[in-house]
């Protein structure tokens, strides 16, 4: 096979406090979780196989060819050297597509048998047939309840179920992206987390450059440009955002910078000035950039479209160091 999606969890037990934030409980808790969070994804960084960040809790990377004991030996590594580096425990899934690798991921953490680590990317097909069988369709990525209420209807309950749904009948009552579930869990490879249905405690947005960037103002260029689509995103959901994340990543360095926001905001302004104010924090003069993620989470349901743009307390973290004003 050409390799395999990885799915990284971080466990439901240290989430748990940060969706006391989405109620509006504490933003600290947010700016606290969302820095434990980038340091697992600095993690994976060193790794040598960047992290494609769906939410604060959750991120992707895709293997090259390997062994089936490689692969596992792999995933299991993850789970250990996140654990050490950052004390957060992980379950890791592996499998031909992305939403596979979510369920197995998922499975990986319901049955301790498998210790937090399946890789189901060479199954034969009835054995993946058993695993979507007892895969409850609402469970399914980008599926949600609403959809799957109306697959119930017309008796499709199951993951199963939906991989065998009729493909006519997938493409005139779905949206896009459920069509392009449905064909991932056929094991054909069409998704990402861009298009899948966003995650409630965060959204993110990432550029890989095709050149290498070196200078600042090209690196600000397309910060401005990810984080004023994430303020786009926040208005059309009616909501606002108390922290913001910047990651830039080079060949052997990651960096990240958390920007608690002086109010919960989605004003485009003031969360594009926030964002270039903390990248002068992390760039560094004469390192070439590759990627840069921007994310922003502690997400509440307002119709907030202003904010007081006043310098940001910064919270930074350069490799394995921290650093400061």
């Amino acid at each position: 096979m050409d390799g395999a999606a990885v799915n990284l969890v971080i466990s439901a037990d240290e989430v748990a406090a940060h969706k006391l934030t989405s109620q509006g409980v504490a933003v600290g808790t947010a700016i606290s979780y969302a820095e434990r969070s980038a340091r697992v994804m600095e993690t994976l960084h060193r790794f040598g196989h960047e992290p494609e960040i769906y939410s604060l809790d959750e991120a992707f990377m895709t293997l090259p060819e390997m062994s089936a004991v490689a692969r596992l030996e792999y995933c299991r590594k993850v789970r250990t050297q996140v654990k050490d580096c950052t004390g957060l425990s992980v379950s890791v899934g592996a499998a031909r597509t992305k939403t596979l690798a979510k369920i197995a991921n998922q499975r990986a953490q319901k049955d301790l048998w498998y210790e937090g680590a399946l890789d189901i990317s060479e199954w034969g097909e009835q054995e993946v047939d058993k695993l979507l069988a007892a895969t409850d369709v609402a469970e399914v990525w980008s599926i949600g309840s609403q959809w799957a209420t109306l697959l119930r209807h017309y008796g499709y309950s199951s993951a199963f179920d939906l991989k065998y749904a009729p493909e006519r009948w997938v493409a005139q009552r779905l949206s896009v992206v459920a069509q392009l579930t449905a064909l991932e869990l056929r094991g054909v490879p069409c998704i990402s987390p861009e298009l899948a249905t966003p995650s409630p405690n965060a959204l993110v947005l990432s550029h890989t450059f095709g050149q290498a960037v070196a200078r600042l103002g090209d690196l600000k260029e397309a910060v401005s440009s990810y984080t004023a689509r994430l303020g786009e995103k926040l208005r059309r959901q009616w909501s606002a955002a108390s922290v913001l994340q910047v990651f830039l990543y080079a060949d052997s360095h990651a960096a990240h910078v958390t920007l608690p926001l002086p109010q919960p905001t989605n004003d485009t302004p003031a969360l594009t000035e926030c964002a270039c104010a903390g990248l002068e924090k992390i760039y560094r003069v004469g390192r070439r950039y590759h990627k840069v993620v921007a994310l922003v989470t502690g997400l509440s349901q307002r119709a907030i479209t202003k904010a007081g743009v006043e310098k940001p307390t910064l919270r930074v973290r350069m490799g394995g160091n921290y650093a400061g004003d």
